[in-house]
């Protein structure tokens, strides 16, 4: 899982999140607090006005390298199964530190879309009274192999709760 996680911490801790200050850079830096806008978001925006186009390279040419990676890890699978999240934080923990839960609340679904690839998600059931699920991933314009995956399998049915430790 090494290519996938390390992508996924670049969502948040590399040259990449300079995309969205191209994005809407401009309306977050005209406007003192826009309206609506989350602190910890405009934040991860306003920090990126100053990244250097040589990190941004760098970040790319590492991103392609774990994206090969990735692709070879999968091999000739037909999905890849993980969870959706880690964990579940707390309200408190998320209001302390929103930037760093986010992050790790993307761990496993972060690369998807870095990496070009395609991912379903499904409830899986319960974790200690509270909600859990998985997705399959898989490479780009997979969608329609990984729904009939779902169907088949007890993934798409599956609503017992699952205890620590079975998993």
């Amino acid at each position: 899982l090494t290519p996938f996680t390390r992508a996924a911490a670049m969502l948040y801790d590399s040259a990449l999140v300079a995309e969205r200050y191209t994005a809407v850079g401009a309306f977050v830096d005209a406007t003192p607090t826009p309206p609506g806008l989350d602190p910890t978001v405009a934040g991860i925006i306003t920090g990126a006005r100053d990244i250097p186009a040589h990190r941004l390279f760098a970040d790319q040419a590492r991103l392609a390298g774990l994206r090969a990676a990735a692709t070879a890890a999968l091999g000739d699978a037909d999905a890849l199964l993980l969870p959706t999240v880690p964990d579940h934080p707390t309200l408190a923990e998320a209001m302390a530190d929103p930037r760093a839960v986010n992050a790790r609340l993307a761990r496993f679904t972060g690369s998807t879309n870095l990496f070009g690839q395609c991912a379903i998600a499904v409830p899986a059931g319960e974790v200690d009274g509270l909600p859990f699920g998985v997705m399959l991933i898989g490479p780009a314009h997979t969608d329609e192999r990984l729904a009939r995956i779902t169907e088949l399998t007890a993934l798409a049915d599956h609503t017992s709760p699952i205890a620590p430790g079975d998993g």
